[in-house]
């Protein structure tokens, strides 16, 4: 895999960077939401929250008990 794959050096400092940006948007953000209402935006959040729980756990493979080589070995293209 070449270019933005993820555990490239590129792919890690856009996925490093575009979580240091989120980071600072929610961060100015906050205040504003707040005052708009509380309940919402812990909604909101919440929704959000479990969606990625529903996300890791239905499309990430599980890992545990398992060695870095026979990871490396399990993806496409993967050579010892």
């Amino acid at each position: 895999m070449h270019g933005l794959a993820a555990g490239t050096p590129a792919g890690v400092s856009l996925a490093a960077s575009a979580q240091i940006l989120v980071t600072v948007f929610l961060t100015l953000c906050f205040p504003s939401l707040i005052a708009h209402g509380a309940t919402g935006i812990f909604v909101f959040f919440g929704v959000f929250g479990l969606a990625a729980t529903v996300f890791v756990g239905r499309l990430l493979p599980e890992t545990s008990g398992q060695s870095l080589e026979s990871l490396h070995l399990s993806e496409p293209g993967g050579t010892r």
